[in-house]
């Protein structure tokens, strides 16, 4: 057994196992998850802003919350789809009926999907993006000129990402370029862990706050990277000529 197959084993059958089975009796897909787990910017906001004295350390235990649920819509929808595609159990009828329903049905897609990984990208920006502009309001000026460049480049690879999934959506072939790459996963797990840090021990303390602005830095060619990625895939499609006729 090789060392990504024995990662996969322990971190999908062992780790994820038993709560992608819990989530799967709930009736929760991969995509209600992925709400889920967005949703609890609204109580990091509510301690960081609302109460009258902010309460950095719960947003930072809720703020892990939402990054483990991150970690964990991908297997969860691999596991529905190896249960319900691949071994061919059939799929519960309330969710055959809710997935026909307008404009929500998505949310009850069962499996891996093209629409799921597109709207599992938009929920990280949804998450990130709110936090970088919230803790560069107050801090000195490389901070916020770090923060505006992180949080612009976030910006740009959400629109190339999404231009990528649409001009690729009828060709099967292309789209599962669509996925999100090497870099923009290292990315990811860099912003998250300076975000934590920040929280964890508040943005006041100078030390946390020059860890946080050293992941900060090496965010920042890997956004790039991950933005050069989407373009290139953009700019290379075969299909790209056909997609500005119609």
């Amino acid at each position: 057994m090789g060392l990504k197959q024995a990662y996969n084993l322990v971190y999908e059958k062992i780790i994820w196992g038993i709560p992608c089975r819990i989530f799967d009796s709930l009736y929760i897909t991969a995509n209600i998850l992925s709400v889920l787990r967005t949703a609890l910017i609204l109580p990091i906001y509510y301690y960081i802003f609302v109460v009258p004295e902010p309460q950095f350390r719960t947003a930072f235990w809720i703020f892990l919350a939402a990054i483990i649920a991150d970690s964990g819509d991908g297997v969860l929808s691999r596991y529905l789809e190896e249960k319900y595609i691949t071994k061919g159990k059939p799929i519960k009828k309330l969710w055959l009926k809710l997935q026909q329903l307008p404009y929500v049905g998505w949310l009850f897609h069962v499996g891996v999907s093209n629409n799921g990984k597109l709207i599992d990208a938009t929920f990280d920006k949804l998450t990130i993006i709110p936090l970088f502009y919230f803790f560069y309001l107050d801090y000195q000026m490389l901070t916020r000129i770090m923060g505006v460049a992180l949080t612009h480049l976030e910006v740009i690879s959400f629109c190339l990402g999404m231009m990528k999934y649409y001009a690729e959506k009828n060709h099967p072939v292309q789209i599962q370029n669509s996925g999100s790459s090497f870099w923009g996963k290292a990315k990811m797990v860099t912003e998250c862990v300076a975000i934590s840090f920040i929280l964890c021990y508040t943005p006041f303390n100078p030390h946390t706050m020059l860890a946080a602005q050293i992941l900060i830095i090496l965010a920042l060619p890997l956004a790039l990277l991950s933005v050069k990625g989407h373009f290139s895939a953009i700019t290379s499609s075969p299909f790209q000529g056909e997609v500005r006729v119609r």
